[in-house]
């Protein structure tokens, strides 16, 4: 069993992999602004830990000692924080909190998170939740894809990083379309939070370093890459 810490736990994808990972009999520590769910799934699992925690405080490093403390070494550590604003360029504070969020605040975790598992020299594992909406820009959400693809850079940054330093942290780019959630922008092949969570922990276990959620957004991401530039800028 290992011990997970879920950054952006209170709703959504990591609500429902919290549960999942308790279902299964790991300790969890669960983050998030809202933490009335959790203090409910608190009621019924003991190895369940919740603390407050706004991604765009820039806190993470008191925030994994803290973590620690409740459970032990930490094994995992899944960034699912994100917001889906971004959708216009004529509205800057709108832009600005897609940036301070998916971008600033998860870098920031990401880069203490990283030292961390370094500092103990442990065979640690960063899951970072991206989108297939950051493979190419979106017109209908530009800040947001843009956002996304900076985060699926910064993985392959970091994974590439540590292969070529003999480093022992594992880089996990998770890539869903569409699931059943506030943040979700369609229903096409619409995925429940608790397949994604499975999906996603799964992934993880099995050493995966991309992982679409869910698996037939693969042959989407495949045929947005093959579209030239001027016909899908038409679109």
């Amino acid at each position: 069993m290992a011990n997970y810490l879920i950054v952006g736990a209170s709703s959504g994808i990591g609500l429902a992999v919290t549960r999942e990972l308790l279902n299964q009999g790991h300790k969890v520590c669960g983050l998030g602004r809202s933490l009335e769910a959790l203090h409910l799934l608190q009621q019924q699992h003991k190895n369940l830990f919740v603390l407050s925690y706004d991604i765009q405080t820039l806190q993470s490093q008191p925030i994994i000692a803290e973590a620690e403390k409740h459970m032990g070494p930490i094994d995992v550590v899944f960034l699912n924080s994100g917001v889906a604003s971004g959708h216009s360029l004529d509205d800057w504070n709108d832009a600005a909190r897609t940036v301070h969020t998916n971008v600033t605040g998860t870098t920031e975790f990401l880069i203490n998170a990283n030292a961390y598992f370094k500092q103990k020299n442990s065979e640690g594992v960063i899951a970072v939740n991206t989108s297939v909406a950051g493979l190419r820009g979106l017109r209908q959400a530009p800040v947001y894809s843009a956002s996304k693809a900076y985060l699926i850079n910064l993985c392959q940054s970091l994974r590439s990083q540590n292969k070529t330093s003999a480093g022992k942290v594992r880089v996990v780019d998770i890539r869903p379309g569409f699931v059943d959630t506030q943040m979700a922008g369609g229903t096409t092949w619409m995925s429940s939070t608790d397949k994604a969570a499975k999906q996603i922990i799964a992934a993880i276990h099995k050493r995966k370093e991309i992982v679409y959620i869910s698996k037939r957004w693969i042959l989407v991401a495949g045929l947005m890459r093959l579209v030239p530039r001027a016909l899908y800028e038409r679109f």
